[in-house]
């Protein structure tokens, strides 16, 4: 490795030569050693983390700010890799034939089906309008808009993945599946990708009564902190860290359908999730 000072400091490596910014100190050079294999694709997110460095006025503080850095950026994407892999995990495996017949079966009593598979980066006040906007448009009802709807206020880092066979007054059945992934882009903004499929009945032409009502609890998803240790270059150090987490808010009356065998039964349930996540996977990795 050779360092150059001119109007600001450079780092030579196998990968080529990287000019820091005139404003760090020559003590603080050994802290960008680090970087020196990555400077090529990472000047900008470099650049930024040595500004906080520099504040922060510790070389051991300025290394774990660099590194941490770094590791935000390589992240960037982080909601679009995830639905990529989660697409090309759910994809590994065709649907068997039994799979594709029910769906047909169901199809001749009235099943419709809505899917969507959407990513943008946008500002975080818009996220909820977004979504519905994106579900609404793919003809999705308003039941399963207002659950996937409702995880928008989370606007820093989210993995959420939800199904439901829900049951509306007005006489549908929906049974819906999504996984939705938000990541905070920075004070204003986030990026987000999000994937959803659906199957709407008419309830009383495959449910032909209900079960007792009983008590379901209602979970909600909540962000919390806490500490934790990480293993630096030099030691151990604590680190708060967001996290989110399932508790239990309360409880609601809820009733279990008995289908009517003769056209549904809980085993193509299953089958009709398989079959809709399976093509609204096809349509994520299409999107690249």
């Amino acid at each position: 490795m050779e360092i150059a000072c001119s109007n600001g400091l450079s780092i030579g490596s196998a990968c080529g030569l990287f000019t820091l910014p005139a404003f760090l100190p020559p003590a603080w050079i050994p802290v960008t050693a680090v970087t020196a294999g990555v400077a090529l694709k990472k000047r900008k997110v470099i650049k930024r983390g040595l500004k906080r460095a520099v504040r922060g006025g510790n070389a051991r503080r300025a290394l774990r700010i660099l590194i941490e850095e770094l590791a935000s950026d390589g992240d960037d994407s982080r909601p679009q890799q995830s639905l990529m892999s989660f697409a090309q995990q759910r994809t590994s495996r065709v649907p068997d034939e039994r799979v594709t017949e029910t769906v047909n079966r169901l199809m001749l009593v009235g099943m419709q089906r809505q899917r969507c598979v959407c990513r943008n980066e946008l500002p975080k006040d818009q996220l909820e309008p977004w979504l519905r906007r994106q579900l609404l448009s793919n003809g999705f009802p308003q039941v399963v808009i207002d659950a996937v709807a409702s995880s928008a206020q989370y606007t820093k880092d989210l993995c959420k993945m939800e199904e439901d066979f829900s049951h509306t007054p007005d006489g549908q059945s929906n049974l819906y599946k999504y996984a939705l992934w938000i990541q905070e882009r920075d004070a204003a903004h986030v990026l987000v990708a999000f994937i959803c499929s659906n199957a709407t009945f008419q309830s009383a032409r495959i449910i032909e009564d209900w079960s007792p009502t009983i008590m379901e609890p209602i979970f909600h998803d909540q962000e919390e902190h806490e500490e934790v240790v990480v293993d630096g270059l030099f030691g151990s150090y604590r680190q708060p860290r967001a996290v989110m987490r399932r508790r239990q808010i309360g409880e609601r009356p809820t009733r279990t359908p008995i289908y009517r065998h003769q056209v549904m039964s809980p085993a193509d349930g299953n089958a009709i999730k398989e079959y809709m996540e399976y093509h609204a996977c096809l349509d994520a990795l299409a999107m690249g």
